[in-house]
């Protein structure tokens, strides 16, 4: 009986594991699909606003891919901002 409570709160454990990684990959989907904005901005030659949706970027997640700082900082000094 003390076995299958343990093998209950694992299965348990390991399903809220999954739910919880799932919901962080699909905010991780959203944050892609935003720069690809920006690079579309970029593009078109819209500098201010791609710079705008990097700010929003990192203001808005914890982990922030390196080529996004690195693309920002360019814009940066393009626009003669901070």
């Amino acid at each position: 009986m003390k076995n299958i409570t343990i093998l209950i709160n694992l299965i348990l454990l390991f399903s809220l594991t999954t739910i919880k990684a799932n919901e962080k990959e699909e905010d991780y989907s959203m944050y892609h699909q935003s720069v690809i904005e920006a690079e579309i901005l970029i593009v078109s030659q819209n500098y201010k606003d791609a710079l705008q949706v990097y700010e929003e970027l990192f203001e808005n997640y914890d982990f922030i891919f390196l080529r996004e700082y690195q693309i920002a900082a360019q814009l940066a000094l393009h626009l003669n901002d901070e």
